[in-house]
C-alpha cells in the first residue's frame, strides 16, 4: 500500500480502490456501542437522538427518537413514505439482476404521470399511471404477459419467492396485503371513478361493504349482516340456492312462483307458498302446555294444540284445556255443538255404518235411526218407540221398569210368562199366561142395581152393591162372574 504525495492527482486511478486502500490502513476498523432508537450508535453533535444504531439483527435509523428503517439480510423495512426527487425523467429507483438483465426502472414523467418500465435493451413502459390515479396506458410494442413480483432466496441466481403475479387472466398474491381503515364514504379498496363503493375496515375483525358512500354488508367472526335484499339464484332440491359448505345437498332453494322449498340428502321435504305448508316427513315439535300450546296462532298464542301427556293431545283456549283424546276416551269440559242431522244421515254417527245414530228432529227433540230410518224418539213430554223394547228382567227390589223417584216400585220379569208388579220393593200382584194373582186386596167402586156405569170399555170390574159381588163389563152388558148373568 502507498500513500499518495502531496499534490498528486486521481486522474490515473480509480477513487473508489484507492479509499478501499488507504483508508482502513490508516485508521483501522471502527466499533461503535450499539445504541437505541433515543441514542443510536452513530449519531449527531447537533441532533442526538438520529442518526444508526444496532436493533437486535438489524441495522436501524432513527430519526427524532423515532425508528424509520430497518436493514438485515432478508428484508429493508422502512416506517415512513419513500419519497424520491424527480429526476427529469430519468429512473428515480432502479431494481437490478447482477446480470443487467430484465431491469425495472420507476420513474415520473414531466407530466408527473408514474411509470412502471422495463429497460432491456428495447424500453418498455407496461404501467403508466397518471397524476389523476388513471391507468392510462399498457405496452403496446412488446406485450408483457407475464409480471412477477418476487424476493430472492439463497444466491439469487434462480430461485425466488414469489410475492405478486400478474397474469391475462388474474392476478395472484402470496402475501396479505395491509391498507386503512377507510370508512362507508371513502372505502380502503374502491374503483378509480367511483371511491365511495368498495371495502373498508369498519370494527375489529369485520370488514364492510358500501356503495354509495352508505354500508350495505357488514361480515363480522360471528354473523354477516346485510342492509339490502340479498338475490341469490334459484337451486334445485339437488343444489339449494342457501346451503352448506359441508352438506352441499341440503338447504333452501325456489321451487316456483311464490314457493320454496326445502331440501335434505338432494330430496325435497317441505314445500311453502302463498296458501299452504306441505311437508313430505314427520313434524315433531314441543310438547307444549294449555297456557302455551305448540299449535298456535299469533294473534293468540294461548289457544291451540299441545301434548298434555303420553298418548294424549289437547286443545286449549284462553289459556285452559277444554278438550282431551287419548287412546282410550275423549273428555269435553264444553259443550259440543253439532249439526242437525237426519235420519238417513244422523248428527252422531258411525265411520262404519253412517245412516245409523243420533239427530235433532225438532225443537226440544232428538230421534234415533237405524239404517236410515227413525226408530225412537225422545222430547220434553214423552219417549216414542216405533220398535219393541227389550229391558233387563229386573227384580221386586230393583224392578226393571220404575221411576226416577220411587226406582223400588215397578215391573219386572219373575219368570218365563209371567211379569209382576211390586211397590217399595214388596211384590204386590203378578200375571202369567194362565192366572193374575193379588197379595193385596182389590178395592173396586161400588154402584147399587140400575146405576151401573154405561159406555165403560171391554174388563171394567165393579162391585155391585145389590148383589154383593163384582161384575165385569163384556162390551155391552154387564154380567155376573159366578153366573154369566147379565145385570141391570
Amino acid at each position: 500500500m502507498s500513500i499518495l504525495p502531496l499534490g498528486a492527482t486521481l486522474d490515473n486511478r480509480d477513487f473508489e480502490q484507492y479509499v478501499d486502500d488507504i483508508i482502513p490502513s490508516i485508521i483501522g476498523n471502527f466499533e461503535f456501542p450499539d445504541g437505541t432508537v433515543t441514542e443510536p450508535g452513530v449519531r449527531f453533535v447537533d441532533s442526538t437522538n438520529t442518526g444508526m444504531y444496532r436493533d437486535g439483527t438489524e441495522l436501524a435509523f432513527a430519526q427524532a427518537g423515532s425508528k424509520m428503517m430497518g436493514l438485515d439480510t432478508t428484508s429493508i423495512d422502512v416506517f415512513e413514505p419513500m419519497r424520491l426527487d424527480y429526476q427529469g425523467g430519468a429512473a428515480m429507483m432502479e431494481f437490478r439482476r447482477s446480470d443487467d438483465l430484465y431491469n425495472v426502472d420507476l420513474f415520473v414523467d414531466s407530466a408527473n404521470a408514474f411509470h412502471i418500465q422495463q429497460n432491456s435493451g428495447a424500453t418498455n413502459t407496461f404501467l403508466e399511471v397518471s397524476s389523476g390515479g388513471q391507468v392510462v396506458s399498457r405496452p403496446t410494442s412488446t406485450a408483457i404477459t407475464n409480471i412477477d413480483v418476487c424476493t430472492l432466496v439463497g444466491d439469487g441466481a434462480s430461485a425466488y419467492d414469489f410475492l405478486h403475479r400478474v397474469r391475462e387472466s388474474e392476478i395472484r398474491s402470496f402475501i396479505p396485503h395491509s391498507f386503512a381503515n377507510g370508512s362507508a364514504a371513502t372505502p380502503s379498496i374502491s374503483a378509480g371513478s367511483d371511491k365511495n363503493t368498495g371495502f373498508y375496515f369498519s370494527a375489529a375483525d369485520e370488514v364492510s361493504v358500501s356503495t354509495g358512500g352508505v354500508a350495505r354488508v357488514q361480515v363480522g367472526t360471528t354473523d354477516m349482516t346485510s342492509f339490502v335484499p340479498i338475490f341469490n339464484q334459484t337451486g334445485t332440491s339437488a343444489l339449494p340456492a342457501y346451503t352448506f359448505e359441508a352438506d352441499p345437498d341440503t338447504g333452501m332453494y325456489r321451487r316456483a312462483a311464490d314457493s320454496i322449498g326445502f331440501s335434505t340428502g338432494g330430496v325435497e321435504r317441505a314445500q311453502v307458498n302463498t296458501a299452504d305448508i306441505t311437508t313430505t316427513v314427520p313434524f315433531f315439535a314441543a310438547n307444549g302446555t294449555a297456557a302455551a300450546p305448540v299449535y298456535t296462532f299469533s294473534g293468540d298464542p294461548d289457544t291451540g294444540m299441545y301434548s298434555a301427556g303420553t298418548n294424549e293431545i289437547a286443545f286449549s283456549t284462553d289459556g285452559v284445556a277444554r278438550f282431551q283424546v287419548n287412546t282410550a276416551d275423549i273428555t269435553s269440559f264444553l259443550p259440543i255443538f253439532n249439526q242437525t242431522g237426519t235420519s238417513a244421515l244422523p248428527a252422531y254417527t258411525f265411520e262404519a255404518d253412517p245412516d245409523t245414530g243420533m239427530s235433532r228432529r225438532a225443537a226440544n227433540s232428538i230421534g234415533f235411526s237405524t239404517e236410515g230410518i227413525e226408530r225412537l224418539q225422545v222430547n220434553t213430554t214423552n219417549i216414542t218407540s216405533k220398535l219393541p223394547v227389550f229391558n233387563q228382567n229386573g227384580t221386586a227390589a230393583a224392578p226393571a221398569i220404575s221411576f226416577e223417584s220411587d226406582p223400588d216400585t215397578g215391573v219386572y220379569r219373575v219368570a218365563a210368562d209371567t211379569m209382576a208388579f211390586t211397590t217399595n220393593g214388596v211384590l204386590r200382584s203378578m200375571i202369567s199366561d194362565k192366572e193374575t194373582e193379588f197379595e193385596h186386596p182389590i178395592i173396586m167402586n161400588t154402584y147399587a142395581t140400575g146405576s151401573y156405569p154405561a159406555g165403560t170399555t171391554m174388563g171394567g170390574i165393579i162391585h155391585s152393591s145389590t148383589l154383593t159381588r163384582p161384575l165385569y163389563f163384556d162390551g155391552t152388558d154387564w154380567k155376573d162372574f159366578n153366573s154369566n148373568t147379565i145385570r141391570t
